[in-house]
C-alpha cells in the first residue's frame, strides 16, 4: 500500500541532496520515473507531462529548473521484463561502472525475482535476502528493496502492519538492516466503512434499539512505521505525512 510512491519520493530525496542512484523495476520505466520524480520536484501533477501544452508558465518554469536538478545528479535505471539475483547483480556491476559513486539501489520490488516466483517461495525470498546483503556489502551500497504483505493485516482490528506480515518474512527479518512499514488508516477506515452500509449498528454489534453506528476518526496521513533498526535507537516509532494530491510529495507532519 503506497510502497511506489514512497520510493519515488526517497529517490527524489536523494537526488536533491545530491546521491547517486540506481533503480531495478520490471513495473516502471525510467520515463515514468523521470516524470514521477521532477513532478514531486516542481510540485506540478504527474498527468501534465503527457500533455505539455497543458503547463502554466509559471509550471513550465518550475518544471524546466527540476528537470536541470534531475539531471545533474545521477541516476541509473534498469527496466527488465524478467529478473533473477544474477541480472540484479549484473545490473549493480553496470551502474557502477557508469556511476562509481553510486549510494543506493532501489529494487522494485523483492517479491518479483524470479527466485520467489517459482517453487517454493520461502526457500527463495530466504535465498533473495541473503544475497542482498552479501551484495550491499561487496558493492558498498545501500539496497532498498520493496517488499509485498501477506494478508495477515486484514485478519485483525489494529491493520497497523509488523515485520512478520512481509511475505515469506522469517528470512528478510533476520537480514534486514532496517524494517520501514507503510500505513494509512482511512485506507482501511473506508473500507470496513463500506461493508453492511445499511444494517443498523445495533444489530451488528449487539442487541438493543438500532442507533447510528459511531464515526471513527479517520486518519489521512501516511505513517512510515520503523519496525526494525539495526544501527539506530529505539523501534516501534513513527513519522507522520500528508501525501500532496497534486504531486504526490509527502510532507512531513
Amino acid at each position: 500500500m503506497g510502497k511506489t510512491t514512497v520510493m519515488i519520493n526517497m529517490i527524489r530525496k536523494n537526488k536533491e541532496l545530491g546521491y547517486s542512484v540506481g533503480v531495478v523495476t520490471i513495473e516502471m520505466s525510467f520515463l515514468e520515473i523521470a516524470h514521477l520524480v521532477t513532478s514531486q520536484m516542481a510540485l506540478v501533477p504527474s498527468t501534465k507531462f503527457t500533455a505539455p501544452a497543458d503547463f502554466t508558465q509559471d509550471e513550465m518554469d518550475r518544471v524546466y529548473q527540476a528537470f536541470k536538478m534531475f539531471a545533474a545528479n545521477k541516476i541509473a535505471i534498469q527496466e527488465s521484463g524478467d529478473l533473477n539475483l544474477t541480472d540484479f547483480e549484473n545490473a549493480i556491476v553496470r551502474m557502477k561502472r557508469d556511476y562509481p559513486d553510486l549510494a543506493i539501489v532501489y529494487l522494485d520490488h523483492l517479491h518479483i525475482l524470479s527466485e520467489a516466483i517459482s517453487g517454493d517461495m520461502r526457500a527463495g525470498v530466504t535465498k533473495i535476502s541473503g544475497r542482498l546483503k552479501v551484495l550491499a556489502k561487496k558493492h558498498n551500497i545501500v539496497i532498498v528493496a520493496l517488499a509485498q504483505l501477506n494478508r495477515e493485516t486484514d485478519k485483525r482490528e489494529n491493520k497497523e502492519p509488523w515485520a512478520s506480515d512481509l511475505k515469506e518474512s522469517g528470512s528478510i527479518e533476520q537480514d534486514a538492516d532496517a524494517i520501514i512499514m507503510v500505513y494509512r488508516d482511512n485506507y482501511y477506515v473506508n473500507e470496513d466503512e463500506d461493508e453492511d452500509e445499511d444494517e443498523p449498528y445495533a444489530n451488528k454489534y449487539g442487541k438493543g434499539k438500532a442507533q447510528e453506528k459511531p464515526k471513527k476518526l479517520k486518519d489521512s496521513a501516511t505513517k512510515l512505521i520503523v519496525r526494525k533498526n539495526r544501527h539506530g535507537g529505539a523501534l516501534n516509532w513513527n513519522v507522520r505525512f500528508e501525501v500532496d494530491e497534486i504531486s504526490q510529495r509527502m510532507v512531513e507532519l
